[in-house]
C-alpha cells in the first residue's frame, strides 16, 4: 500500500471530521443564542409580570382607600339620618304644623307638652308623615293644665319596632 493513495482517503475524512465539527459548533452556538433569546423573553415576561402585579396592587390599595372614604361617607350620612328633622311652627292661630324633614315615612306620630301634667287628653295623634310632607293640628295651650315650652315629638321608623323621641321648642304664640 501505497501511503500516497491513502492520504486522499484521510483528507476526506479530516475534512468530513472538520464539517461535522463545525456543524456542531454552529448547531451549538445557534442553540444557544435560542436558549438566551428565551431566557431574554422570559425575564422580560417576568418583569412585565411584575409591573402587572405592582400595577394591580396599587389598584387594590386605591379601591380600598375608596372603600373607606365610602364606609366614611355613610356613616356620616347614617349619622345625619339619626338626627331627627322636624319643623314645628305655628301655622294660623292655635293651628301648628309639623314638617318631616327626615328621609323615611315616621309611622304613629304623637306629639305631648312637656310641662304641665301630661294626661291621655293633652297627647295629640298625627298618623303617618311622609318625608317632606307636614301635618296641622290645633294646640289650644289654655286646653293644657300649664303652658309647655316644649313638646315631645314621639314616631315609629319605618321597620322599626321602637319608639323615637325628640323635644322641640314650641314656637311662641302669635295672635293671629
Amino acid at each position: 500500500m501505497d501511503i500516497t493513495a491513502i492520504i486522499p482517503s484521510i483528507i476526506s475524512g479530516l475534512v468530513s471530521i472538520a464539517i461535522a465539527v463545525v456543524g456542531w459548533v454552529i448547531t451549538w452556538r445557534s442553540s444557544k443564542r435560542r436558549d438566551e433569546e428565551i431566557n431574554d423573553a422570559a425575564a422580560q415576561e417576568s418583569r412585565k409580570r411584575a409591573e402587572d402585579l405592582e400595577n394591580m396592587s396599587q389598584q387594590v390599595q386605591a379601591l380600598r382607600e375608596q372603600a373607606a372614604a365610602l364606609k366614611k361617607q355613610v356613616s356620616i350620612a347614617m349619622d345625619q339620618d339619626a338626627v331627627p328633622k322636624w319643623d314645628l311652627h305655628q301655622a294660623n292661630g292655635v293651628i301648628y304644623e309639623l314638617v318631616n324633614g327626615n328621609t323615611h315615612t315616621a309611622l304613629d306620630v304623637r306629639i305631648e307638652p312637656v310641662a304641665g301634667s301630661i294626661d291621655d287628653s293633652d297627647k295629640i295623634e298625627l298618623g303617618n308623615i311622609d318625608p317632606g310632607s307636614a301635618s296641622t293640628f290645633d294646640f289650644d295651650l289654655a286646653a293644657t293644665s300649664a303652658a309647655p315650652d316644649s313638646v315631645l315629638i314621639t314616631w315609629l321608623p319605618k321597620g322599626f319596632d321602637e319608639r323615637k323621641k325628640v323635644r322641640t321648642a314650641l314656637p311662641p304664640y302669635v295672635h293671629q
